[in-house]
């Protein structure tokens, strides 16, 4: 059974007109499906909550809006495909992909699915799926091959417990997604399908206004580092962030560790000149960056930070552990 999860507000709303040319695509290839749009933030992980559910799974798609997790109260006579598996599709962009993930109940028997329709889109240029969204469907529908991904987790001493996929990062990178979320250029970006340049203007922007922290990183079981004049750290399980930085250059995300980028030790005018080189990874190897890998990471700042896991923005948090499960979730490709 596919289950469609559909953000049609990514990219600004420009997504309202994708599902619309990609549902009768669906119906003409006969699988048996339950497709349902998301209205409000959030929603999307309602929905996988409930599609997920162990042992269940709702006769009839919830209305948007409605409440989904009473929609799963019965084990289904028809819940998975000629495999058996259950197959939960996101489409939209990071963010509705990080909103599916955190709401994913059980993990047996399900396999996710991703149909890129978003602005940055560094899950899908991770795994080089085609960037079109009938193209991918195509992919998603003849289901010929899986991947087991590793998922991270980002847990706050303030609180908040988040997945990612993707990348989680404190500082710069976070602080041009709290940027974005307010940015009327973004949507005008969105809507010229030039999204790209909407990332690099509200970076610009973000850059001169940053503020250079200090801290200490602790990996795995290794000694307490001291960082001075931190520009970002990012935790990363995927190469790129940020519609396209190459910030991870080799970062895998089926091997069980979290790439780590720290940009430290330099003042603003020697981070420019990083800072563009970094988009095709040309930073890696400056005595500003310190790449490494690890299973569990602990940042601890001298003031609250911007913080961010696949581009959705978390509340400011001055200390954080990141970690890793390997191969926890099954993907088409």
């Amino acid at each position: 059974m596919y289950y469609f999860i559909v953000n049609p507000h990514s990219r600004s709303g420009a997504a309202a007109e994708i599902w619309p040319r990609l549902e009768p695509i669906v119906r003409q290839s006969g699988v048996p499906y339950e497709a349902v749009l998301t209205q409000r933030p959030g929603e999307a992980t309602e929905l996988a909550r409930a599609f997920t559910a162990p042992l269940c799974a709702p006769q009839e798609a919830p209305a948007a809006g409605a409440d989904v997790a009473s929609a799963c109260t019965a084990p289904s006579q028809q819940t998975g495909t000629a495999g058996g598996s259950r197959i939960l599709v996101a489409v939209g962009g990071d963010g509705t992909l990080n909103e599916v993930v955190n709401g994913i109940d059980s993990f047996e028997d399900l396999t996710l699915g991703y149909i890129p329709t978003g602005s940055g889109n560094d899950f899908a240029r991770g795994l080089k799926l085609p960037p079109e969204p009938e193209a991918a469907l195509a992919r998603v529908l003849a289901a010929e091959r899986t991947a087991a991904l590793d998922l991270c987790t980002v847990s706050t001493a303030e609180g908040t417990v988040r997945r990612y996929l993707d990348s989680c990062g404190s500082g710069y990178d976070a602080q041009v997604c709290v940027d974005l979320l307010s940015s009327r250029f973004k949507k005008i970006c969105n809507a010229l399908h030039i999204g790209k340049l909407a990332y690099l203007a509200v970076g610009v922007g973000a850059f001169f206004r940053q503020k250079l922290g200090e801290g200490i990183l602790t990996v795995d079981d290794g000694a307490p580092v001291r960082l001075h004049k931190i520009f970002f750290v990012s935790f990363q399980n995927f190469p790129y962030e940020g519609g396209g930085w190459r910030f991870a250059p080799g970062a895998d995300p089926a091997d069980g560790r979290i790439s780590v980028c720290q940009i430290a030790g330099t003042g603003k005018f020697g981070l420019f000149p990083l800072m563009l080189s970094s988009r095709g990874g040309g930073h890696v190897g400056s005595k500003h960056v310190r790449m490494m890998t690890c299973k569990k990471a602990h940042l601890k700042l001298a003031r609250p930070a911007a913080l961010h896991t696949d581009g959705e923005v978390l509340p400011f948090s001055k200390e954080f552990t990141v970690s890793v499960e390997k191969g926890k979730l099954s993907i088409l490709l």
